[in-house]
This record gives C-alpha cells, structure tokens and sequence, in this order.
C-alpha cells in the first residue's frame, strides 16, 4: 500500500479531529479533542500547523501527528503526538511521522522532544525506547462520579473573589505561572494565552475562581464542562507555593465539585501529573478513580541543553 505523510491543511481539520477520536476511543484512551482545542493552538502562531501532519493510505488519511513548540529558561522544544490505528501500527507509519519530526527539530532548533505513552501499550513503549526515548514522570487521568454538593470553608484568613475578563487577565496568567513553575512540561503563559482561552467554546467567567490574602492573590481554579455530555474537569487549580500546605487546595476542589454540581454534570476528569504526589493524594481522598495511567518520555537532541 503507498503511503503518504503530508502537512495537515486546515479545512481537513474537522475530519481529523473525528478520526483522532475515533482511534483514542478504540484504544480506550480517555482524551477527546473538539476543533476548538485545535484552534486555540493555531491562534497561538507558533507554526503549529506547519507541525500538524497527516498519513495518507491509498490517498485515504489514517493517522496523525502534530507538535507543539514550548519554551522554558533558555530551552525550546516539542510536546509531540501521535494517533495511529493498532491495525496500521506494524506499517512504519510511526518511524515516517518520527523522521519528519526530528527533521523539523532541527531545521527549527529545538533541544529535545516529549511524549506520552499509555500503561499498557506495550507496542508504543517499545517504539519509543528503541529510538532513544526515557521514561521523565507519570501523568494520572482520574474520574469521579457526580460530583457532591458540600460546604467548604476556607482557611482563617484568606478570602476568595470572582473572576473579571480583561481586569484579571494579566492576574490569572501570573497565578498560573506562580502556581506551576517547575513542573515537567510548564510552559508559562501570558495574557494573550488567556484573551484565546475566553474564545474556547466551554469557557466560562464563573467557573474561574481566586482565594486571596489581602489584596494578593494565592490560589485559582478554573472549571469547564460540556453539558450536552454531562463531563466536566478541572481544568486547572493551583496554589502559590508559599501557601500549600493549608488546605486551600482541597477547597478548590470542593469548589470546582460545587460548579459542575449547579450544572447537572455527572462525570468529573482530572489528570495530575507524576511529580505532583499531593495534588494525586487529595483527588484520591475525595473518592476520585484512576481510569488512565501514561508515561511521558523524552527525546535529548542537544546534549549541551540537559
């Protein structure tokens, strides 16, 4: 069978986003992506489309590649992916999407690259090892079921307050990167990163929420949903390092449980990142399962940049 791989073009977007989903679903990986996740990378005009490969069977499109470039104190690199069907995964169609990757790697002079393999597919491990990839953290999908109602009361001497668009743009950004500096994979972000998230079709103002110190801001979480599926996630919670230990974690959670509660939802996603053993220890408190297990591998290209 011929065998193509060719830049993804934009209008082929909508078909992709179905075939990729498709295929996550037949390997029970938890992960479905709409357009729009798709579009707030392309709003971010850093080539990502450039990046964003398709491979085409008997000129039928079949498998998926894309990458996303992330900086970091001097560091550049590739979150890669890949979606290829457990059918067509003995045909080279990896080593093909792999090549022009490292191909871009270079032309675009980036010093290593990341990707994530599932516990369990053995076939993706063994793919990744023998081409000189390491296993660097854990990353943990977990679910709970209809999230319950409750009463969280909020340490002595901290406060929360809602979110503004446009006033607390630049706050939210600041948050986030004071919240998560130092994890595998940060990449920090701006305001111009948040001004593209409002634009996401499950965003929602009410669904940000702040805990304060005065007139500092100490802790965030944002909660999203898609009702017409009844899911939703914490997208994201943190908490300035100087104030962990106190509890203001756990009262987001319960927070975010209270959002989706008011909404009708009745299936909560969270993914946690290996590194990060009290934020797995909290949603495990709260009755959370573990549904999804990945290992993230990386790729050195630049021995100087370790």
């Amino acid at each position: 069978m011929e065998t193509k791989i060719e830049k993804l073009k934009e209008a082929q977007l909508p078909e992709a986003v179905a075939t990729i989903n498709e295929i996550n679903r037949s390997d029970e990986v938890k992960r479905r992506y709409s357009i729009s996740d798709f579009e707030t990378l392309l709003a971010s005009n850093d080539g990502f489309m450039d990046r964003f490969l398709v491979c085409h069977l008997q000129e039928k499109p079949v498998a998926y590649s894309w990458c996303r470039l992330l900086e970091r104190k001097g560091q550049r690199w590739f979150s890669w992916q890949a979606v290829v069907p457990k059918n067509l995964r003995s045909q080279g169609i990896g080593s093909l999407f792999l090549e022009r990757v490292l191909a871009k790697a270079k032309e675009e002079r980036v010093d290593f690259v990341t990707t994530k393999a599932l516990i369990g597919q053995h076939d993706a491990t063994y793919f990744l090892k023998k081409r000189g990839f390491v296993a660097a953290t854990n990353f943990w999908t977990l679910e709970h079921d209809a999230p319950i109602k409750s009463s969280p009361q909020l340490p002595e001497g901290f406060a929360t307050r809602s979110y503004i668009p446009g006033t607390d743009t630049p706050l939210l950004a600041d948050i986030y990167n004071r919240s998560f500096r130092g994890q595998f994979g940060f990449q920090p972000i701006s305001s111009s990163s948040v001004r593209i998230l409002h634009h996401h079709p499950h965003f929602d103002p009410e669904g940000v929420i702040f805990i304060i110190r005065g007139e500092a801001i100490v802790g965030f979480a944002r909660a999203g949903c898609d009702p017409g599926e009844k899911v939703g996630w914490a997208a994201t919670m943190g908490v300035d390092s100087a104030y962990r230990g106190r509890g203001l974690g756990h009262w987001l959670l319960l927070w975010i449980m209270n959002y989706l509660h008011d909404r009708g939802i009745e299936r909560l996603e969270v993914t946690v990142e290996g590194e990060d053993e009290g934020a797995l220890k909290l949603f495990l408190s709260e009755k959370f399962k573990v549904v999804e297990h990945n290992i993230a591998f990386k790729l050195q290209l630049n021995p100087d940049k370790l």
